[in-house]
C-alpha cells in the first residue's frame, strides 16, 4: 500500500459518516449540534449529541456513529497493509456494541430521541433489515450515509432506502464482481418473498424490484430494465409454486406457503451471501 495512506481516505471512516450526518442535520434538519463527538484511533464509535426546537418543543437527538472497518491495518507497523481478519467479521461486533449503546441510551431516558448513523454497506443493511423489530420498539432513526456523501434517513422500524451498498474489496476484485452481472432469477427468490414480508406481506412490482436491488451491491441505482425482469421472472416462478400471488394490478403479494419457507430459509440466505 501507499506509504501515505490515511484511515480519514476511505469513505466509510466513521470520521467522514460523522461529518455528513452532521451537515444534513444541520442543513436538512435544523438541528444545533451540541456536541460532535471525537473519532478514536482505535474506531470504537462516537456519538453526536444535538438538539432543535420543534412547535415550541426542545427535541434532544444522540446519534450512535459506527463506521465500516477498514480492509487495510489502521495502527502499528502494520497501517496501510491488508487486515488478516475479514471487515464482515468486525462489522458484526461493531454493530453488536451499537445496539447496546442504543439500548443503553433508551434505558437511560425514554423520550430521548435516538439514531445511529451508518455508511451504506451491504452487511449492515442486512443487519437493520433483521433488526427493523428493534428499531421500531426502540424508536430509532437510521441515518444511511452513501460514498458520495449522500444522506438518507430512515424512520423507525422502515426498511432502509434510498442507499448505494459499497464493498469494501480491493479495486481489482470488485472490477471482478461487476464482470459477473446481474444476479439470476433464481437467485431473487428469498430475496423477493422478504420484500414482500417486509412490506407488510404485499408491495407494487416498482416497490419490489427496488427493495430487491438492495441486496444486490452489484446492481446499480436505479435497477436496470432487465433487473426488473429478472425479478418478474422470479416472481412467476413463485406464483407458480404457490408461494406468491398478483392481488391487484401491478401488487404482488406473498402467501402463507410463501411466509413459511420465507421464515425457514432466510436465515441461511443471508449467511450465505455474506460470506
Amino acid at each position: 500500500m501507499e506509504e501515505d495512506w490515511k484511515r480519514e481516505d476511505d469513505w466509510f471512516w466513521e470520521g467522514n459518516i460523522q461529518e455528513s450526518v452532521i451537515n444534513y442535520m444541520k442543513t436538512e434538519e435544523g438541528f444545533t449540534i451540541l456536541s460532535p463527538g471525537h473519532p478514536a484511533p482505535a474506531e470504537q464509535g462516537l456519538e453526536i449529541l444535538a438538539e432543535r426546537s420543534q412547535q415550541s418543543v426542545t427535541i434532544s437527538r444522540l446519534v450512535v456513529v459506527r463506521g465500516w472497518p477498514s480492509p487495510l491495518y489502521t495502527r502499528g507497523s502494520m497501517a496501510g497493509q491488508p487486515r488478516t481478519t475479514r471487515p464482515e467479521i468486525v462489522a458484526r461486533g461493531w454493530m453488536a456494541q451499537a445496539v447496546l449503546d442504543i439500548s443503553l441510551g433508551r434505558g437511560g431516558d425514554p423520550d430521548l430521541d435516538l439514531s445511529l448513523a451508518i455508511p451504506a454497506m451491504a452487511s449492515y443493511v442486512r443487519y437493520i433489515q433483521r433488526l427493523r423489530w428493534f428499531m421500531a420498539a426502540a424508536r430509532v432513526t437510521i441515518y444511511m450515509v452513501s460514498q458520495e456523501g449522500n444522506v438518507s434517513v430512515t424512520p423507525p422500524g422502515a426498511a432502509p432506502v434510498n442507499y448505494s451498498a459499497q464493498s469494501t474489496l480491493p479495486n481489482a476484485v470488485q472490477g471482478q464482481r461487476r464482470k459477473l452481472g446481474l444476479p439470476g432469477a433464481s437467485r431473487l427468490h428469498l430475496p423477493l418473498l422478504h420484500a414482500l414480508v417486509m412490506g407488510g406481506g404485499e408491495l407494487s412490482r416498482t416497490d419490489a424490484i427496488l427493495s430487491v436491488a438492495r441486496w444486490f451491491p452489484e446492481v446499480t441505482q436505479p435497477p436496470p430494465a432487465e433487473f426488473g425482469q429478472r425479478v418478474s421472472v422470479a416472481q412467476s416462478v413463485l406464483q407458480s409454486d404457490g408461494l406468491t400471488e398478483i392481488s391487484g394490478r401491478g401488487v404482488w403479494s406473498v402467501t402463507p406457503k410463501g411466509r413459511e419457507l420465507h421464515d425457514r430459509d432466510w436465515d441461511e440466505w443471508q449467511n450465505r451471501e455474506e460470506k
